[in-house]
């Protein structure tokens, strides 16, 4: 006996019914869930923070972008009258732009500044001189004069020695005038090669009577060029005492020049004259030693000397006697505090004063 499950028999009116069914269905179902709204975020909105979007209804959903906005170029903002202004430099003041210019006394051209007296200057005597130098052994000389007739002439020394500059001041007592008289003060150096005029600085000043007259000067033709005057500078010699001996100061008179230490020194190494050698004066620097160079830097004079220097056999206590008589020289001078000697630019095995 055959058994057969009895199929259901649709028919085709029933199928259409059902086909209508489902398909009502499944649009109820997709009428349910919302499509996603597209959300336009502005430039000039702030992004909020992230939050889980709903689960697509099924993996075939299509996601919806929102479209890029294009590039536009946008116009620069136009001030008003409330906006910030752009920073803007501020103008430099004249007066700060004149500090940050080197001085003139810098430049090569230029050696001495006189700083008083200033120009048109009405002063009685002693006029008082005062400026800064760049100036060989630190000698400056000046002249006071009223057309030809010289009121004041002389020099003073600067604190240091070219290369460095150096300060100078002086009290000048000039000659009495019976009116109030135009004068002239002339500061300048002398050269090294022929005692000419340099470095000349001139400062026009009017002398009224009265004050403290000078005794009369000493004459220099500061208008041709020359000098012709010399000036006075003491060395030392020494005399033998027992078994000792004593340093002894002796006059004498240079060129008037610039370099008057130098000249000091080339005095010393010439020695005493007769009349002093029969006075029991000596001097214990060796015959024939010569001045290779003289400099003065910061208050210190280094003089440098040939070998004939050290050629003698007095032992230590000759050579300490040389260094002190040097020493001596030079520290006449206000400008020199301390001596280092040496020989053909070496210090070692030379005496120190």
């Amino acid at each position: 006996m055959n058994c057969r499950r009895a199929s259901p028999d649709l028919r085709p009116g029933s199928r259409l019914l059902v086909t209508a069914v489902l398909l009502a269905f499944a649009l109820l179902v997709a009428g349910c869930v919302p499509a996603p709204t597209p959300t336009t975020v502005s430039a000039a909105a702030t992004v909020p923070a992230l939050s889980p979007s709903p689960a697509p209804a099924d993996e075939s959903a299509a996601v919806t972008r929102s479209p890029s906005p294009s590039p536009t170029n946008t116009p620069p903002a136009t001030p008003t009258a409330s906006s910030t202004p752009a920073a803007t430099a501020t103008p430099v003041p004249t007066a700060t732009l004149a500090r940050q210019t080197p001085p003139a006394f810098a430049t090569p051209a230029v050696n001495i500044i006189v700083t008083s007296p200033v120009a048109n200057q009405t002063l009685q005597s002693p006029v008082r001189i005062v400026g800064i130098a760049r100036v060989f052994e630190a000698s400056v000389s000046y002249e006071i004069a009223a057309g030809s007739r010289q009121l004041a002439a002389g020099f003073t020394m600067a604190s240091m020695g070219a290369p460095e500059w150096g300060t100078f001041q002086v009290e000048v007592p000039v000659a009495s005038v019976a009116t109030p008289t135009k004068a002239i003060v002339r500061v300048f150096t002398h050269s090294m090669k022929d005692g000419s005029i340099q470095d000349l600085v001139e400062v026009p000043i009017t002398i009224e009577p009265g004050g403290l007259s000078p005794p009369p000067p000493v004459p220099t033709r500061v208008g041709t060029g020359t000098a012709s005057a010399t000036r006075q500078v003491t060395i030392y010699l020494v005399r033998r005492v027992g078994s000792g001996e004593i340093y002894v100061a002796v006059s004498r008179q240079v060129p008037h020049t610039q370099a008057i230490g130098t000249a000091a020194i080339q005095a010393l190494l010439a020695g005493p004259v007769i009349e002093e050698r029969m006075q029991g004066l000596d001097s214990p620097i060796p015959d024939g030693t010569t001045l290779r160079s003289l400099r003065i830097v910061d208050g210190v004079a280094y003089a440098d000397f040939d070998r004939r220097l050290l050629e003698h056999d007095g032992g230590a206590a000759r050579a300490k006697s040389i260094a002190r008589v040097v020493a001596l020289t030079l520290e006449q001078f206000s400008t020199v505090r301390e001596v280092v000697l040496s020989v053909e630019g070496r210090t070692e095995g030379v005496v120190q004063p």
